[in-house]
């Protein structure tokens, strides 16, 4: 995808009762590198169609990861119940 970009002060907050179900979970240890421990975690919460921690060129760990939920309602408590925790 390519488009235009919109400045910080030009987007478009979303709003909170929107459907979602993936998240990005940034800040990782540097010891969690792989899917395992990200999808173990957040399973806990609901159910989980795909997880990623995303890598560099030499397969290190970047320190973010993805996780797609399958249900918005899932996705949504995963955020209440994750934000701010150390895995």
């Amino acid at each position: 995808y390519v488009g235009r970009f919109v400045k910080k002060n030009e987007r478009v907050v979303p709003n909170a009762e929107n459907n979602f179900t993936n998240l990005y979970v940034k800040n990782l240890d540097q010891d969690v590198v792989n899917e395992d421990v990200l999808k173990e975690k957040f399973s806990e919460l609901g159910d989980v169609s795909s997880c990623v921690v995303m890598r560099d060129d030499q397969g290190k760990p970047r320190g973010f990861g993805f996780i797609c939920y399958r249900c918005p309602t899932d996705a949504k408590k995963a955020v209440d119940v994750m934000n701010g925790q150390v895995l």
